[in-house]
């Protein structure tokens, strides 16, 4: 029996208008939203300044953003966003600014047209306008939460005008929901907002971008200030810096002292101002040089110890750059890391050892300084003791406060380190080779590279840390070449893909493992990786305000040696399998 067709349905299977709204909205907050509004103006900002051959720094982001403003207007039903960046072009507009999650194309960018602006429209309110003029044509409109919110009852539509001469953008959000209007018209919750302004946009504002937060009703006019620390350079610790890269991921590890802290001893030593600094040490992270997380201590970004108070003073900025946005390692409401991300996990465990390398520079060359001239204390004065200053982090419980405490100490000729020491050290330690965990052994009869070794095992990491650097270079280099020689092998100009090569077949055959093999490929992975690259060591040799401290020289060694271990067991196989032959 046949199937007669009365009718055909129709079925729905579209979302209901108001499901985007919830879901790009719930767990945002109010600040966040306006956030948004800021990082589309501030990408606006620089893919002009890029578009217009701006001067950028080694890491690719612009230096200056002198002339740009973004203001922050609240009135009592409506919040208005005014910048003068770049305007929004017609492209843009009509197929980019409102669809939801297509991939940015802001070169190094920190916002996503689509969520950003249309997540932070419909989390504050209903109602909706704009004008915006990038120069060539303007554009105005009107719409509503329906609109953009999913349903397709009320479409979006923009009118075309005459252009000004001038970029402009201006957002205004009104009819605001009862949530941000509590919020907005809270003076605890705009004083927040001022802080939390002045620190994630604290490298663009120090870059000459004005933000400014006007509450109308309250009549206050904020302009944010930069609050995030630079690294002092005149001192006894310069600014220490590593870049590490990761497919299409510059990370730029840099470590200091906080610029206005100071040490007992100085001319301008200043406890009270010291104390005012304490919540400002730890770890930065920023995307883009938007700041992520600010002094953190936590354990789940790097911080694997308890905050001592001989860590005072300490700052250390972890900078992920990248053309393309999607791959750094933040959340979708830029305010925290993924912290699982395989990106975030491979910088994490580098950060505590540079940190302990701080603490241990800083005892030596500060504190031990002072206590190596002979002074007459007043009894139970503890300031120039580590931990005795009052207003840190953690008390330092463990240090003395009797008279034992200021004894003059007798100064102590410093002793250059043993080249062969008896027991491991750790990677602060101020040899370069540890001879407890070596097992690289250069056979005597390869006379070149017997000496090379030799030379580079009687270097001390502290006293000739670019020597070290140097030295490794050149030996990594001939062990490489020797080794392309036993597997019959023509030698590659490039280094990095050498070494990539020979540690596939130095795995395949069991002379190194697994992970000697993945980390030998990621410091190969490309020519400019440190070390890898001549260029690289060329601007250590020759960089006026960053030093190379013996942490990051022990690190590569560490890092490397059993690579090399490797490489001359290999060697020495191959050399006893031609001599056995030649008798």
């Amino acid at each position: 029996m046949e199937n007669n067709i009365i009718e055909r349905l129709s079925i729905d299977t579209g979302v209901s208008a108001t499901f985007l709204e919830e879901a790009l909205t719930k767990d945002v907050t109010t600040l966040e939203a306006i956030f948004d509004l800021v990082d589309n103006s501030i990408d606006a900002a620089r893919d002009w300044l890029i578009a217009n051959k701006c001067n950028r720094g080694k890491d690719n982001l612009p230096l200056t953003y002198d002339g740009f403003y973004v203001c922050i207007r609240i009135d009592e039903d409506s919040i208005r966003v005014l910048d003068n960046c770049a305007g929004i072009d017609r492209e843009t507009l009509t197929k980019r600014a409102l669809y939801t999650n297509k991939p940015s194309q802001h070169e190094y960018g920190i916002g996503l047209y689509g969520i950003g602006l249309k997540r932070s429209l419909l989390k504050m309110g209903t109602d909706f306008s704009f004008y915006v003029d990038d120069g060539i044509e303007g554009f105005k409109s009107r719409f509503n939460n329906r609109g953009i919110g999913g349903g397709k009852e009320d479409p979006v539509y923009a009118d075309v005008i005459p252009t000004k001469n001038r970029r402009k953008s201006l957002f205004n959000v009104s009819n605001l929901k009862n949530e941000i209007k509590n919020d907005l018209h809270n003076n605890r919750w705009f004083t927040n907002a001022v802080s939390e302004f002045s620190l994630r946009y604290a490298i663009y504002v120090r870059k000459g971008f004005k933000i400014v937060l006007h509450h109308v009703k309250n009549n206050v006019r904020e302009p944010i200030k930069s609050v995030a620390p630079s690294l002092r350079t005149k001192c006894e610790f310069p600014p220490t810096q590593e870049v590490i890269k990761f497919d299409g991921v510059d990370v730029i590890i840099e470590t200091g002292i906080h610029n206005e802290y100071t040490f007992p001893g100085e001319d301008n030593y200043s406890l009270a101002n010291n104390r005012k600094l304490t919540d400002y040490f730890g770890i930065y992270f920023s995307c883009n040089d938007r700041v992520i997380v600010s002094a953190s201590t936590e354990k789940s970004h790097g911080w694997k110890t308890k905050w001592h108070s001989e860590y005072n003073g300490y700052v250390c900025w972890v900078k992920f750059v990248s053309k393309d946005a999607a791959l750094l390692p933040w959340n979708t409401a830029k305010t925290g890391l993924r912290t699982d991300s395989s990106l975030f996990l491979a910088v994490r465990d580098r950060l505590q050892p540079i940190a302990d390398n701080y603490r241990s520079i800083i005892k030596q060359r500060y504190y031990n300084k002072k206590k190596d001239t002979p002074q007459n204390p007043v009894k139970g004065d503890n300031k120039g003791i580590p931990g005795g200053e009052g207003g840190d982090k953690v008390t330092n419980a463990g240090a003395n406060t009797g008279p034992a405490a200021v004894r003059p100490i007798k100064p102590i000729k410093p002793v250059r380190p043993k080249a062969r020491p008896v027991t491991d050290l750790p990677r602060n330690r101020d040899i370069f080779v540890d001879w407890g965990r070596n097992t690289v052994d250069v056979p005597k009869y390869r006379n070149k590279e017997y000496h090379i070794f030799v030379e580079l095992c009687n270097l001390s990491s502290l006293d000739e840390p670019i020597s070290c650097i140097v030295m490794l270079r050149v030996f990594l280099e001939t062990t490489s070449k020797e080794t392309m020689k036993c597997m019959n092998a023509n030698w590659n100009k490039s280094l990095a893909k050498n070494t990539a090569f020979i540690a596939q077949y130095l795995n395949k055959n069991n002379f190194i493992t697994d992970s000697v093999k993945l980390l030998v490929e990621r410091y190969g992975r490309t020519d400019e990786e440190t070390l890898l690259s001549i260029n690289n060591i060329q601007s250590l040799v020759h960089s006026v305000d960053f030093n190379t401290d013996k942490t990051l020289v022990n690190r590569y060694w560490d890092d490397l040696e059993p690579f090399l271990s490797g490489c001359w067991r290999f060697i020495k196989e191959i050399d006893d399998k031609k001599n056995s032959m030649a008798n």
